[in-house]
């Protein structure tokens, strides 16, 4: 997805988002932190291809001056214990894969970036349970899946919590024939699974899981392990989760397709495939 204007209002958001939830803004921590990194993504945003590229700066920075871990591992187990308990309350005796992967859209909602309050992005996730996908392309994409019995799937995590139907996703895929790869991030990022999440999702049973380094905002082609960067290139179908998977590959073209799982949570996702902010979007990329 290619940058936009608008993106300078997200970044300026989600900044002062990360460090008001790092920091202690009753005295003030935040103030030696936001100008210096302010500056250094809008230094950025004058020649970033696209969005990922500014977010994942900001991040870097935001962790580079504060040395803080992982802020978010709390809000991660949280996260991931209630969406464990929701499944096993509404899960069937055969899940069908088209039913799954609507649910790995709708658990896109749960995102520490946008509110750190779990109970909010609760409530967002039990309403886009409930919705229809408005872009809908699953039927392209269980077309596919049952033509290629054997294929190699690289599937790319985003945030905790939805990783619980992530991985029933795969382990669908896996049961019918396919070889799936978990991505998830090599190092602490807002709340997207990293491999201390996966241990724990026991993601390791259903995929080879796999990371993308420390730290990494999405997937960047050109700065993914060498030995990553070979499973891209050999997989015959990857499946991306969330925005910044949308920001940072939608745009680049590979060999095969690509299906995109997210809700459209800002303006220019929305538009980029004319869809109401704040829908559901499956979209199968040939």
């Amino acid at each position: 997805m290619k940058i936009n204007v608008e993106c300078g209002a997200c970044t300026t958001l989600l900044l002062t988002r990360t460090l008001a939830y790092r920091t202690r803004p009753d005295d003030e921590g935040w103030r030696p932190h936001l100008g210096p990194v302010l500056a250094q993504a809008a230094d950025k945003m004058a020649g970033a291809a696209h969005p990922g590229e500014v977010l994942e700066k900001i991040y870097a920075a935001v962790a580079d001056r504060l040395q803080d871990g992982d802020p978010y591992q709390e809000a991660k187990d949280m996260a991931n214990a209630r969406m464990e308990a929701w499944w096993q309350a509404h899960q069937s005796p055969q899940p069908d894969l088209a039913e799954l992967l609507a649910y790995a859209v709708a658990g896109n909602a749960i995102d520490a970036g946008l509110d750190t309050n779990l109970d909010a992005t609760w409530e967002q996730f039990c309403a886009a349970v409930a919705e229809p996908l408005v872009r809908d392309d699953r039927a392209t994409a269980l077309g596919w899946v049952a033509a290629h019995p054997r294929a190699r799937v690289l599937y790319l995590l985003d945030n905790a919590g939805e990783a619980v139907l992530d991985r029933e996703c795969m382990r669908a895929l896996t049961k019918l024939g396919l070889h799936v790869t978990a991505v998830v991030k090599g190092g602490p990022i807002v709340n997207d699974v990293t491999r201390r999440e996966a241990d724990r999702l026991h993601l390791g049973t259903v995929a080879d899981v796999w990371d993308t380094g420390p730290g990494r905002y999405g997937t960047m082609a050109d700065q993914i392990p060498d030995a990553l960067w070979q499973r891209w290139q050999d997989a015959d179908l990857v499946v991306a989760k969330g925005l910044a998977h949308l920001e940072t590959l939608s745009h680049e073209p590979r060999g095969g397709p690509v299906l995109f799982l997210y809700r459209a949570k800002c303006p220019p996702s929305a538009r980029l495939l004319d869809v109401p902010l704040g829908s559901s979007v499956a979209w199968w990329r040939p």
